[in-house]
């Protein structure tokens, strides 16, 4: 501490590198004191008034607690090793403070948002924003701004942490060296952005557009060409027109487009042929947009909205975008022949219909389906145009929303193009799940598909997937024994259902913990049926030359040679049972240095005569040891390698369900790293059990 009152940080020869910098004369002695929330305060003794705060002085890491000001801003590092300020950092928006940015250096990098009269979305969950608003309520009468309810804890702005924060309390922001801004839940990251390259800001240029789905990212729009002809493939330096624009130019017709804000409002136009007239007229003008409000809620009446600058961060299918009309000049008309067909011409005369396939089912497509169709716009309204503050989760299929339809909550799962998932796999689980009922198999409420957009709809379930509590280590703590073992049973009928006891016999290829949601009372539900194969009569294999599911989850057979089977969903659920009874992934890494997955793990366990050391510690007082072995076994014999050894369901729910059933002695799994498995017998000192499961008993040490 200097002779000011400020921390000082400094080397022996006087080098300073640190100070707090207050200025004035020091009246009172300081104190310098590091609170719960983290915030480091240097305070006047006789007072106890703050006069520095480490909370107003972040570096790249904002806390909870934390409030983001004008003058407040996040820097990146260097590197990860380099703790120097880097290139990236995080502020608000100078014109509202709604809205957050990263700059590189001096060049916008990404945008939460926009909210104005023609643009209304946001890239930043409402519970980020919060935290960075420090959860008061933020100015302005955007549909974006927020006031603290039931779910949104509020903080009152102060040095005391508050502990009713339980839902931020271990959360943080990170404006991260590569220009990435994240958010953390303790060790997960469960938000960032720029999500992809096209949620960069502008990222392809002025007239180009972007789609993350095409590589390169980046096209010119027809009748434009690359600014710069040494553009790379993944050009992002803008286009030019090919020709001038004159007043009998057409315009080309792009869908769900987001673009920057427009300059000028014509309320002149009554409707859409008049917008297009007047954009005409203008040779400034553009583009235009004629926006219902059925369409962008933001707007009360038909409304003309008009360019006359370049159109900028341009991003191409966006749910909730809008219908742009880029003027092109007429000599360029020519080349729409060979454009993309996503295009459509309009020239001054007459509109040219688009008849482009939509990809929706045709109406014999539709036959055998069961359940009721919803048209997109309702599911759009319903899921807040899939806004992040509905989203439940996401995978490779895609991401699942909540959303309200006439008072009742609904699972919206809308699957990405990425997904694998074609028009026949979904029209598969549409016709599926819609023929199936069980109490243990998920309920499909209704479809959607309207051009690249698949869309399911299902029973809403509040506890969301298993996955999401057993890996868990807080949420593990709510399953306990009894309730892991009635997982493990539901689970088994479940597919005892499809199996053998449906009007179809199914196999559902893709079982995994995430695929198995919980309702309300913790009942599992198996979903997901993408994936899933009817096979005929007593048929109970078949062959695929396209290997799809998850790795850690796929039988041997199927995952090598294609064969799949309903021993292939016996097998995936004896790795569930595994994972539910251990609380750690088959894909994980036990007893690293031995190279171990959990079956490998498993099986040397029980050839040591150590199975009880598998069981989840957070069961070591609630469980019932006999059970838990039994459920070992039934796992152990499940994942055994030639699927002729494993049981069917209907055994696996005999023994699950029985006392006096006599077990056979598991064969060695699959994918067993063989060279680390001992035979030896156990050298453990504890003093072991001795559980009879139906007249074999068998001896289980104490888990550790």
């Amino acid at each position: 501490m200097d002779e000011h009152g400020n921390l000082v940080l400094s080397d022996t020869s006087g080098n300073s590198y640190f100070s707090t910098g207050l200025q004035g004369r020091l009246n009172s002695s300081r104190s310098m004191k590091l609170l719960d929330s983290g915030n480091l305060v240097l305070t006047d003794d006789s007072s106890e008034k703050s006069q520095w705060e480490s909370f107003d002085h972040p570096t790249d890491t904002f806390l909870p607690g934390m409030k983001m000001y004008k003058n407040l801003n996040l820097t990146s590092q260097t590197s990860d090793d380099d703790p120097r300020s880097g290139s990236y950092s995080l502020k608000q928006h100078e014109d509202d403070n709604r809205t957050f940015v990263i700059w590189k250096t001096y060049n916008m990098h990404w945008i939460s948002g926009e909210a104005d009269e023609f643009n209304s979305y946001t890239e930043m969950p409402k519970g980020v924003e919060a935290m960075l608003a420090n959860f008061s309520k933020l100015i302005g009468g955007s549909p974006r701004s927020f006031v603290p309810s039931g779910n949104m804890p509020y903080i009152s702005y102060s040095n005391n942490f508050t502990s009713s924060v339980s839902e931020y309390k271990y959360t943080r922001i990170v404006m991260n060296s590569s220009g990435v801004l994240q958010f953390w839940n303790m060790n997960s990251l469960t938000w960032f952005a720029p999500a992809d390259v096209c949620s960069m800001y502008n990222h392809c240029g002025n007239f180009e557009s972007c789609n993350s789905k095409t590589s390169p990212p980046c096209k010119c729009f027809l009748g434009f060409k690359p600014s710069s002809p040494d553009s790379s493939e993944d050009n992002s330096a803008g286009c030019t027109r090919k020709s001038e624009i004159m007043k009998n130019d057409t315009f080309l017709s792009l869908k769900m487009m987001r673009v920057g804000k427009p300059d000028l409002l014509i309320e002149s136009a009554k409707n859409e042929t008049s917008c297009r007239e007047e954009c005409l007229k203008n040779l400034k003008c553009l583009a235009y947009s004629y926006v219902k409000p059925s369409i962008n809620p933001q707007v009360r009446t038909d409304t003309c909205w008009i360019w006359t600058t370049d159109l900028s961060n341009l991003e191409e299918h966006v749910v909730g975008g809008h219908d742009l009309y880029v003027r092109i000049a007429a000599s360029d008309i020519a080349e729409s022949m060979q454009g993309s067909q996503s295009i459509c011409m309009y020239d001054t005369e007459r509109r040219v219909k688009n008849l482009i396939d939509t990809g929706e089912f045709k109406e014999e497509d539709k036959k055998g389906i069961d359940v009721p169709f919803f048209d997109l716009e309702s599911i759009l309204e319903a899921t807040d145009y899939f806004s992040d503050a509905n989203k439940l989760g996401q995978g490779g299929f895609g991401h699942v929303y909540k959303g309200t339809f006439g008072g009742q909550e609904i699972a919206v799962k809308r699957l990405s193009s990425h997904s694998g998932q074609g028009l026949e796999e979904f029209k598969n689980e549409v016709v599926l799940i819609a023929k199936l009922q069980h109490r243990n198999l998920v309920r499909l409420q209704g479809y959607c598909i309207k051009g690249d957009e698949k869309i399911l709809l299902y029973e809403y379930m509040r506890n969301k997937s298993l996955d999401a509590f057993i890996f868990d280590r807080t949420r593990c703590l709510l399953l306990d024994w009894e309730k892991r073992f009635d997982i493990i049973t539901g689970i088994a009928r479940g597919l005892l259902y499809l199996h053998q006891d449906s009007r179809l016999r199914i196999i559902h290829r893709d079982l995994k913990t995430g695929n198995i949601l919980l309702d309300d009372e913790m009942n599992p539900k198996i979903s997901d049926f993408g994936l899933a194969r009817i096979v005929g009569g007593k048929e109970t294999e078949a062959n695929t030359t396209r290997v799809v599911g998850t790795y850690g989850y796929m039988s041997p057979e199927y995952a090598l040679e294609g064969l799949f089977s309903v021993k292939s969903d016996v097998f995936s659920f004896g790795v569930i049972v595994l994972e539910i009874v251990s609380g750690k992934r088959n894909t994980g890494f036990y007893q690293s240095h031995q190279g171990m997955n959990l079956l490998s793990y498993a099986w040397r366990l029980w050839k040591e005569e150590k199975a009880l050391d598998l069981m989840d510690l957070t069961l070591r007082e609630s469980c019932n040891r006999c059970e838990v072995l039994k459920c070992i076994i039934v796992g152990l014999l499940c994942v055994q390698e030639d699927p002729s050894h494993r049981p069917n369901m209907s055994n696996v729910v005999f023994m699950l369900g029985s006392e006096t059933v006599t077990l056979p002695n598991p064969k060695e799994p699959a994918f067993v790293a063989r060279k680390w498995i001992s035979t030896q017998p156990s050298t453990s000192s504890s003093k072991p059990d001795t559980c009879s499961v139906s007249g074999m008993t068998i001896t289980a040490e104490e888990g550790r």
